[in-house]
C-alpha cells in the first residue's frame, strides 16, 4: 500500500507542476495554511458521506 500512496503523491505533484508551471511550491504565493484548511474540510465532508453510505449498506439502518 505504501507504494500505492508514493505514486499517488507523485501524480499530485506533477499534476500540480503541469498547473503552475513548476514543480517548487515553496516559491508559489499560494496561502498553503489556508488552501491546506479548505482541502481538510473539504475531504472530511467527502470521506463523512462514503462512511455513511458504507454504514447503512452493512448495518442496514439509518444513523442519526
Amino acid at each position: 500500500m505504501n507504494d500505492q500512496i508514493i505514486e499517488l503523491i507523485r501524480e499530485r505533484l506533477e499534476i500540480g507542476a503541469k498547473k503552475y508551471g513548476h514543480e517548487n511550491v515553496v516559491s508559489d504565493d499560494r496561502d498553503f495554511i489556508k488552501e491546506a484548511l479548505e482541502e481538510v474540510l473539504d475531504c472530511m465532508v467527502y470521506a463523512s458521506c462514503k462512511l455513511i453510505e458504507i454504514d447503512k449498506r452493512i448495518y442496514h439502518k439509518e444513523r442519526k
